[in-house]
């Protein structure tokens, strides 16, 4: 039996443990009373501490502490009233009435838009690049499964760990690669507006662990050579275009789908 609390120096080392001794037997992370904490001497990464009941608590670089839970069950964020496919803005977007069904999500972040595509009757591939949120989600996601066993939702949802653009570009030069993703879904991470305004407890922990994750032209038109119908960009309402003559664009009073159609 594991002890309460194991150390790791790096990034590197505390996923390599997780893959090993977690990624085949799920319900041994969850029912295993171990706390893990990343703790490097030279302190140049935030100090992570993965406690019993699935939070994590992260100490920043400038001391500011944040205690953070993913709960897909629990959590009202995840649970988002639908009205139905034809009216709800996303699924417009990502051409729910054109056929489309397997979709592509570059960026999880704390996964609230793939649960709600999930939820629309989607099926979701949902990467995250960062091993910190990827180890959150998929806990999460067993958690889900572990709890409502029978709910479909969540056989409609996986999450993988790996870069966007590092994950089409392995497809693209796949010999036996074929366009299985009708959509390919960026969301990358809004601009901080203002100096004075801070951000939520969740956007503060994503820039302490991530980064700014700006959004990139490059990934977008990696997407519209991957995808098979759509490739689609949220942005804030009053955003710049990330790349040139989307084919059309849907709105709403916070949120813009910039909508890119492939040429068949």
């Amino acid at each position: 039996m594991l002890k309460n609390i194991k150390k790791f120096s790096s990034i590197e080392n505390l996923f390599e443990f997780y893959e090993n001794e977690f990624q085949v037997d799920s319900k041994a992370l969850l029912n295993s009373k171990l706390s893990w904490a990343l703790d490097d001497n030279d302190n140049m990464l935030p100090k992570i501490r993965f406690q019993q009941d699935q939070s994590t608590v992260v100490k920043s670089k400038n001391n500011i502490t944040f205690e953070i839970q993913i709960n897909f069950i629990e959590d009202l964020k995840y649970h988002r009233k639908t009205s139905s496919r034809s009216k709800e803005l996303i699924s417009r977007a990502c051409g729910w009435k054109l056929g489309c069904r397997k979709l592509l999500d570059l960026t999880a972040g704390f996964g609230v838009d793939a649960i709600f595509l999930a939820q629309l009757g989607f099926d979701v591939l949902s990467l995250e690049r960062n091993p910190i949120l990827f180890i959150m989600l998929n806990q999460a996601l067993d958690h889900a499964k572990q709890t409502q066993p029978d709910n479909d939702l969540w056989k409609r949802l996986k999450f993988q760990y790996d870069d966007g653009s590092n994950f089409i570009l392995k497809s693209l030069n796949d010999i036996n690669y074929n366009k299985q993703f009708d959509v390919v879904y960026y969301d990358p991470m809004y601009p901080h507006k203002s100096k004075t305004a801070l951000p939520s407890k969740e956007m503060q922990f994503l820039r302490s662990i991530v980064g700014q994750d700006e959004a990139n032209a490059d990934v977008v038109k990696l997407a519209q050579r991957f995808s098979k119908l759509l490739t689609v960009v949220k942005r804030p309402i009053l955003a710049p275009l990330v790349v040139n003559n989307p084919s059309f664009t849907l709105e709403s009073k916070l949120v813009r789908f910039d909508i890119y159609k492939n040429k068949i």
